[in-house]
């Protein structure tokens, strides 16, 4: 039986995840993705990226596009070699952001 496509899709991020993790190991928190359509009625995928805090003592707060640039590439190119006509719109949100709008 083929594969149902989230299901695919939940198994391409869980190996993204697991790789930018070994690649990533200060940057990368975790994963959140859904599948939908996007604003023009195309198949999509929405990557959010969270990203780890930096250390307070980091003279920037935020990562630069250059940081989180061959993280995005990393994620479109995966999620194109399993589905190829489904876009990818991949996006980064720090750890401390995530939990500040859950109010926890």
């Amino acid at each position: 039986w083929p594969m149902k496509e989230e299901t695919l899709i939940e198994t391409v991020m869980k190996d993204i995840l697991a790789s930018l993790k070994r690649r990533y190991p200060t940057v990368i928190y975790d994963i959140s993705f859904s599948v939908g359509n996007d604003h023009a009625d195309e198949e999509a995928v929405f990557v959010t990226v969270i990203l780890k805090d930096r250390k307070k003592s980091h003279h920037q707060r935020y990562y630069s596009w250059k940081d989180v640039k061959p993280i995005e590439q990393a994620i479109r190119h995966k999620v194109s070699t399993v589905e190829p006509y489904r876009f990818s719109y991949v996006g980064f949100q720090l750890k401390s952001e995530l939990v500040r709008a859950r109010g926890t």
